[in-house]
């Protein structure tokens, strides 16, 4: 298998997420791949990945297909797979905005 590029990174722990991007991606899908949306700008889905370095092909090749469906273009950024966790779990109880209580501590995924 080819190396898997380096994605750019995103840090989760510093950003608000409307309830309406982060639901674009179904709960068991992002839990499963540990995928999240957090923007959503125009035509433009920018997706958190926990696990850049596993996302398998067919993987990230279903999320292309999502996009296409809906007439978005997808932008991929690395994220700490904590933050991704405790994203999931903070959505089965917000509201309207999905936010972190306190900052995590970054983690260089490189």
């Amino acid at each position: 298998m080819p190396p898997t590029p380096t994605l750019p990174k995103v840090d989760l722990a510093k950003i608000t997420i409307d309830e309406e991007t982060f639901r674009l991606i179904p709960l068991e899908v992002a839990t499963k791949y540990q995928v999240v949306a957090y923007e959503k700008k125009d035509k433009t889905l920018k997706l958190a990945v926990g696990a850049p370095d596993r996302l398998r092909p067919d993987v990230k090749g279903a999320l292309e297909e999502f996009g296409r469906r809906r007439g978005l273009t997808l932008e991929l950024f690395a994220a700490d797979p904590k933050d991704i966790d405790r994203l999931l779990g903070e959505s089965r109880t917000a509201n309207k905005k999905l936010q972190f209580t306190a900052p995590a501590p970054y983690i260089d995924l490189t």
